[in-house]
């Protein structure tokens, strides 16, 4: 249950469990301010669909709306309004780099992290070249998510 955000410093208290595996729940405290996310909307561009439902999950337990897309052409065909985005390195056929860099995200201005599964230190380099707000290797835990968003400014 979230805080509420009529208090100066609502700390919310919540557990959760790593992304990477479901089935083996491992609690993590996060602590984050309850009033900076309110009305915030992270777009989620993941081709895996249990990635997608589970950050979205996350993301609602700590009061953030989301949006999620199986690929770069979803997003880029929506129309939306959001805050932050959090884009899978490696998408498909179109790559996490190669959305980041399409003049339609650039025009956003918002703040981009990266997220992927691999350990090709090339696509790593690229990635850390457009100097996102956040790189995030899977698996990853909730705190490391929340951590960020805080640094994106969200």
């Amino acid at each position: 249950m979230l805080a509420s955000t009529a208090s100066p410093n609502p700390l919310l208290a919540c557990k959760s469990n790593c992304l990477a595996d479901q089935d083996n729940f491992q609690p993590a405290a996060v602590y984050i301010h309850a009033g900076t996310m309110a009305g915030r909307t992270i777009a989620l561009i993941d081709d895996d669909e249990q990635i997608r439902a589970s950050l979205q999950r996350l993301l609602a337990g700590f009061g953030y709306r989301s949006e999620c897309f199986a690929s770069g052409g979803d997003f880029l065909a929506a129309a939306g309004a959001w805050d932050c985005l959090v884009i899978d390195l490696q998408l498909g056929a179109t790559s996490g780099l190669e959305l980041a860099q399409h003049p339609a995200v650039q025009a956003l201005k918002l703040p981009i992290i990266i997220t992927s599964g691999t350990s090709n230190t090339a696509l790593w380099k690229q990635a850390l070249a457009l100097q996102c707000a956040g790189y995030l290797r899977k698996p990853f835990d909730a705190k490391e998510l929340l951590q960020a968003l805080r640094r994106a400014g969200i």
